[in-house]
Formats: C-alpha cells, sequence, structure tokens
C-alpha cells in the first residue's frame, strides 16, 4: 500500500507538472498570435539568439562536417563507395545533425542566458510589479523570445548545415581527392525535398 501511494503520488506531481507545462505553453502560444503585435522586442531577442550565435554556430558545423566527412570516408572506402560520400554527408547533416546540433548550441549559449535572466526576474520580484501594473508577463517577456527562437533556430540550422556541407567538401574533395562531381551529385540526387522537410519541421520543434 505505501508503494502503490509513492506511486500514485508521483504520478499525480509528473501529471500536474506535464499540464503546468502544457497550459505554459497554450498561453505563450495565444500570446505571440494575438494582438497587439510588437516587433522591436522581437528583434532584439533575434539578434540576441540569432545573430550573436551566428559565429558559434559556423564553428561547430564547419568541424562537425569535417568529422562527418572523415568518419564516412573511412567507412565507404573500404567497400568502394566514395561516391556515396556527398550522400552520406548532406543526408547526415539534413537529417539529424543540424537540426539537433544547432538546437544543443543555441541551448547552450542563448538558452542558459534566458532562463538565469527570467530567474533573476522572478527572484527580484520584477515579474509580480509586471502583474501588479497590468502587464502579462507571458506577452511581454516570452512570447518574444519564443517568437525569436521559432525564427532564429531554423535559420541557424541551415547555415550550420550549410558550411557543414562546406567543411565536409574541404576533406572529402580537397583532402582525400574525392571527385567534385561525384560529391556534389551524390548530395543533389540523396537529399530530397521530404529530407528538407524533416530537417525544417526538427529545427522548428527544437526551437519551439
Amino acid at each position: 500500500a505505501m508503494y502503490t501511494s509513492a506511486i500514485l503520488d508521483r504520478t499525480v506531481d509528473l501529471l500536474d507538472r506535464i499540464g503546468r507545462a502544457g497550459q505554459f505553453l497554450a498561453q505563450t502560444i495565444w500570446a505571440i498570435f494575438t494582438p497587439p503585435y510588437r516587433l522591436y522586442p522581437v528583434m532584439r531577442q533575434i539578434h540576441f539568439i540569432g545573430a550573436r550565435s551566428l559565429l558559434v554556430i559556423a564553428v561547430a558545423g564547419v568541424f562537425v562536417g569535417m568529422v562527418v566527412a572523415l568518419q564516412f570516408y573511412d567507412t565507404l572506402v573500404r567497400f568502394g563507395s566514395v561516391g556515396l560520400l556527398g550522400a552520406a554527408v548532406g543526408l547526415s547533416l539534413m537529417r539529424e545533425l543540424g537540426p539537433v546540433l544547432t538546437a544543443l548550441v543555441v541551448i547552450g549559449r542563448a538558452g542558459s542566458a534566458i532562463c538565469a535572466e527570467l530567474g533573476i526576474m522572478r527572484n527580484e520580484n520584477q515579474i509580480d510589479a509586471l502583474e501588479c501594473m497590468a502587464i502579462d508577463p507571458i506577452r511581454f517577456l516570452i512570447a518574444p523570445r519564443v517568437l525569436a527562437a521559432l525564427i532564429s533556430v531554423p535559420l541557424l540550422t541551415a547555415v550550420f548545415i550549410a558550411v557543414g556541407v562546406g567543411g565536409g567538401y574541404f576533406v572529402g574533395v580537397v583532402l582525400f581527392g574525392v571527385s567534385p562531381g561525384s560529391f556534389l551529385g551524390g548530395m543533389h540526387d540523396a537529399v530530397l525535398a521530404r529530407d528538407c522537410l524533416m530537417g525544417s519541421v526538427k529545427a522548428v520543434v527544437f526551437g519551439l
């Protein structure tokens, strides 16, 4: 009976947390799509989340693309399938590595800073002061940041994929002598519209 009660308590606590998170997300989405629309706070957050993360994303993308090409080349050369190197690099970056690693970099650089900023505001009662002035904290603080992340993360993912392909091209074509035509042609044939769509959806979900 004691164990059953503990399991029930944890289940109720988990459901309560999920419900609160869902309610918070619904309120944020509602605040994004209902007027009044304030452009300047969103632009400020796009600059903070997107533009100031660009260098980190570019550096990470180049090295990830180089490492992916290096690992795939070592495997494909054993089977005489080096012509598939471009396809392997393009698909891995487009479908998985690009959105996931971009989200991790943005979370580590911008997400932690936003979390600390909002935590300090809560600790110093600034959010309570906004509520006392009849200002919705979700509309004023959360919605611009979420909207900016939804705009910035897919764009940063595209930059990550582009520079990653460049890094893979450098390793495969310049260092190992793979034919540029087979590298780019294999990537063009393998990467389809649904792969781009899947990568875009993942980027938007991770941004949210």
